[in-house]
């Protein structure tokens, strides 16, 4: 028998390398980065990355999908690499290194719709936390009670870039950064992904109710999670996300509308100063004295 091949040799390495990885998914580009630092630290092994990742192909270890643009031409975005598995949630979570599944996808998640979205948001925060997470207090200052109302009369923002996956569209949010506040892993053999938990869920819809399903949606998510949140650490959140807006407003009204007993929706009650919107563009819409916030008529 003839000595075996340099990736032979090493296999047990790029194993225990992959399997102690807080990460199952990677971009083409990342995996590269990855195993050129393990190639740069190991005595012995001179294998270029890709011949590395064609060996693990080859033995089925790592798995290539592929992720487009979502475009006519459904051109090439990028090839994602998974180990050992082809979990859908696993796959897509390597689009974006160090995302989580936020919005609607985490509301499935956390079986607060009854629907199975086809559309898959996932979150990559901003890197720099001055731009958009402790806002100042001179800009908070500045918030006018004009200026809300010129920015909500308009269709709320949303990401342009969404890619396809399979039959799943895919929307990458870049977030403002959190520190990830009150993101989960999941982990089982074929799984490994990371997701926004409840609390944070429930604020994350009520201020983009459009990565949610719309308001309706938002309002049934909180039905369902009436018997399962920590209103304290909801409150906890959001005091820490620290919105210039005031989304206290808004998710108090959502938590008394689906019945939340009054000890758990007043902690939203405070520091009621402005007339707020429940979403954006509202054509026909209603007003809550109690919250000072208009909602869409028939609500």
């Amino acid at each position: 028998m003839g000595r075996p091949s340099q990736l032979t040799q090493f296999y047990n390495l790029f194993v225990n390398f992959f399997n102690k990885e807080t990460k199952r998914s990677y971009t083409e580009k990342k995996i590269k980065q990855l195993l050129d630092a393990l190639i740069f630290r190991t005595d012995g092994l001179t294998k270029r990355s890709v011949e590395i990742i064609n060996f693990l192909e080859r033995r089925g270890e790592l798995i290539e999908s592929m992720i487009y643009y979502n475009n006519p031409e459904r051109t090439l975005f990028s090839r994602v690499y998974s180990w050992k598995t082809s979990n859908d949630f696993t796959v897509m979570s390597g689009i974006k290194y160090n995302s989580y599944y936020s919005h609607y996808t985490a509301m499935s998640i956390h079986n607060l719709t009854l629907q199975l979205p086809k559309t898959i948001y996932l979150n990559f925060e901003k890197s720099n936390p001055y731009e958009t997470r402790g806002e100042n207090k001179e800009k908070r200052l500045e918030l006018k009670q004009d200026s809300i109302d010129k920015a909500f009369i308009n269709p709320q923002r949303k990401t342009s870039l969404e890619l396809i996956y399979k039959d799943l569209n895919v929307i990458l949010i870049n977030g403002k950064f959190t520190d990830r506040l009150g993101v989960l892993m999941e982990s089982q053999e074929d799984r490994l992904f990371y997701y926004t938990n409840l609390e944070r869920t429930l604020i994350d819809i009520a201020v983009r109710p459009d990565y949610s399903g719309g308001v309706f949606e938002v309002l049934e998510a909180y039905l369902k999670a009436k018997n399962k949140c920590n209103s304290e650490k909801l409150a906890k959140y959001l005091s820490e996300l620290n919105y210039i807006y005031p989304y206290h407003q808004v998710i108090g009204f959502y938590m008394q509308k689906a019945g939340y007993p009054q000890s758990m929706y007043k902690l939203f009650k405070k520091n009621i100063q402005y007339k707020f919107y429940l979403t954006y563009n509202m054509r026909r819409k209603a007003f809550s004295e109690e919250w000072q916030l208009f909602y869409p008529l028939g609500m």
